[in-house]
């Protein structure tokens, strides 16, 4: 099968453009274009008319209309447009095919006075022409069912490729899946269905001759049952297994559009913590602020009287120390002696001077006690105002030091929440959230799903042991029972295909893995230019790969990228040659992730598969470098570029 002709009108940049592949001995094909320049719509195109969908498409046109913008802008309100891709192939020189997707749209004006396409129904056809016949249109289901007849949508990724991914084939396309789409092609799918149908129609015979022996017809119901219930078990691993794989293809899609994105979640989180942090930054401030005016206010006053404080305190410290306070006085014995106006040392009478005297000394006495018993009440609290002034500087120092200290984590906590809002403000935080939490509960899912698998796997092991063993006791209970000689012959003829179809099954299997392995292992090891560097490819049942290194040791994880990418093509050119699935290949940036040396004897390996396959590769002028011209100039005549025109909203074709 290749692709003759590529028709687009109005889709996307391309507006009106026609590519052509003619046939020559190297069947290559190289188109030139700057990215943003509609390459990767070229073969979003393809696929948009095959199958209804763009997988390849980038963030930017995500949000255009899948019309042209110039088209679109040129349009009256209330005009109907469309988008037409038609794509021409032929199989095997003997079926001409015309596949033809048409997007019908009416034009309105929105508020601002802008149009804005509205999809207002589509419609797919295809056309198919055998040598010397006529032409059959084949039109909605009919047409799609065609589609999968030839270019099945399961197995696109056989055909297109993004060469950015394709080093990276082996982790976004899964092994099952391979597997599923080589049974598909091969029609072991087909002979799978047939037994299916033989194993049905055995039971029901089986059943029908085991009710003359109660003991058969209690075994026979036995096996329905658990027959029914391997039905429902393998129904529910094939659902695993398409969980697995779905959820698998889905982060992968994630992961290529967050790979160049922020962790939005952990941002978030970032600029939540820091915001908790401000506010407790915020309130230490405000808390260190309260108690330096609160100290200000308190010892503050004192600071202005220290001089005095500090004086009086001294007198009072001195006059303890001189035993003066309190007064030396016996003021008991002086009273005494008033009172009895006698002196009670002497024994004598007092005179009238002394009398007068020891009046005064009381007088004086009273006086003294009341300035010492408050000097004395002053001290504590004086000694504690000199503490507190001797402190004060260090406090104020402390407090001053903390609030800037504070003031400047505050201002850490202000630029980094500054700086996650201006990184959050380049990017469509909502969607990326959106996804980073999808690709969590994916990842659960998908997790929880391999472990359902395994126990079905193991649950289905057990159910067929089951219903071997059964059969082998119904086998002995049927030998105990008078059948009908031509109701016997059926049974035992149909008991006979069914094992030789699981037999051929089971070894077309085998034998087809083993021929892709073996075609792999020659395609690889005659392209690859470091010869003595690995040693063989594995394939296991399920079709995943693996690289040996000529260590022993599986190496795909530590291979170039330009050598994983060598793998892929080398696999994918396996699959086609055995499958019987000859495809064209289309290969979007096909050098991107190899340089040097690599990307020139990456250009001879796909000038060497373009002897035997239609390859058609879309370069960056970047990737088109004088070494790959040299490599691939001169093997055809069919090279083009793209390149904008007008405002940006198309392109032209032009030769090399």
């Amino acid at each position: 099968m290749r692709v003759e002709r590529i028709i687009f009108r109005n889709f996307r940049q391309l507006r009106a453009v026609e590519f052509l592949f003619p046939h020559s001995q190297h069947d290559l094909h190289l188109f030139v274009a700057q990215n943003g320049t509609a390459k990767t719509n070229i073969i979003n195109g393809i696929n948009w008319c095959l199958y209804g969908d763009e997988p390849h498409i980038s963030r930017g046109s995500e949000k255009l209309p899948l019309l042209n913008m110039n088209c679109l802008e040129e349009a009256s309100d209330n005009k109907n447009e469309i988008t037409i891709v038609e794509l021409y192939i032929s199989v095997d020189d003997e079926y001409n095919i015309i596949f033809k997707r048409i997007q019908k749209f009416i034009i309105k004006k929105d508020i601002q006075g802008r149009n804005k396409p509205y999809e207002n129904g589509q419609e797919f056809n295809v056309i198919m022409q055998r040598r010397n016949s006529t032409p059959e249109i084949l039109l909605n289901d009919e047409a799609v069912n065609n589609v999968e007849r030839f270019i099945p949508h399961k197995i696109r990724d056989f055909y297109f490729f993004d060469g950015e991914k394709l080093d990276s084939y082996f982790r976004e396309t899964t092994g099952n899946r391979i597997k599923e789409t080589m049974n598909k092609i091969s029609g072991i799918d087909l002979l799978k269905t047939i037994l299916n149908r033989l194993q049905t129609f055995l039971l029901d015979i089986t059943r029908d001759i085991a009710k003359a022996n109660p003991k058969a017809d209690n075994t026979s119901q036995q096996i329905l049952f658990k027959s029914n219930l391997l039905k429902e078990e393998e129904v529910a691993r094939d659902n695993y297994q398409e969980q697995i794989r779905v959820a698998k293809q889905r982060l992968s899609d994630i992961e290529e559009f967050l790979k160049d994105s922020p962790d939005v979640i952990s941002l978030e989180d970032n600029r939540n913590q820091f915001k908790k942090q401000k506010i407790q930054i915020t309130n230490k401030i405000n808390k260190a602020v309260k108690d330096k005016n609160e100290l200000l206010y308190r010892v503050g006053r004192l600071v202005l009287l220290k001089d005095v404080i500090l004086d009086v305190n001294e007198l009072i410290k001195n006059k303890k120390k001189n035993n003066e306070l309190p007064p030396r006085i016996d003021r008991d014995l002086i009273e005494d002696s008033l009172k009895t106006k006698m002196c009670k040392i002497s024994n004598q009478d007092l005179p009238p001077i002394c009398i007068t005297e020891f009046k005064k000394i009381i007088e004086k006495f009273e006086l003294s006690t009341n300035v010492a018993s408050q000097l004395t009440e002053m001290g504590p609290v004086l000694n504690q105002f000199e503490n507190e002034i001797k402190k004060f500087p260090d406090l104020m120092k402390e407090l001053t030091v903390s609030i800037v200290d504070l003031e400047a984590d505050l201002k850490k906590s202000d630029d980094s929440i500054a700086e996650i809002d201006n990184l959050l403000s380049n990017y469509q935080t909502d969607k990326i959230r959106n996804l980073a939490e999808e690709r969590m509960e994916l990842e659960k899912a998908k997790d929880s799903s391999i472990g359902r698998l395994a126990i079905e796997v193991e649950s289905i092991k057990n159910l067929k042991n089951d219903i071997e063993i059964l059969n082998s006791k119904l086998n002995n209970e049927l030998d105990k029972i008078e059948l009908n000689k031509s109701r016997l012959a059926e049974k035992e003829l149909i008991d006979r295909t069914v094992r030789y179809l699981e037999n051929i099954i089971d070894s077309l299997s085998l034998k087809i893995k083993q021929k892709v392995q073996e075609r792999t292992n020659e395609l690889f090891f005659s392209l690859i230019w470091k010869k003595g560097t690995y040693n063989k490819v594995i394939i296991n049942d399920e079709y995943n790969v693996e690289l040996f290194h000529s260590s022993g040791f599986s190496s795909l994880g530590s291979a170039s990228a330009a050598e994983r990418e060598l793998l892929a093509l080398s696999f994918i050119l396996a699959l086609h040659n055995i499958s019987g699935f000859d495809a064209p290949l289309f290969i979007d940036t096909p050098v991107a992730r190899v340089a040097g040396e690599n990307r020139i004897n990456m250009g001879k390996v796909l000038g060497n598969i373009s002897l035997g396959k239609q390859v058609t590769l879309l370069f960056t002028p970047d990737e088109y470098s004088e070494n790959i011209q040299r490599e691939l100039s001169h093997l055809t005549k069919n090279k083009h570029s793209l390149k904008l025109i007008s405002n940006e909203h198309e392109v032209k074709l032009e030769d090399l």
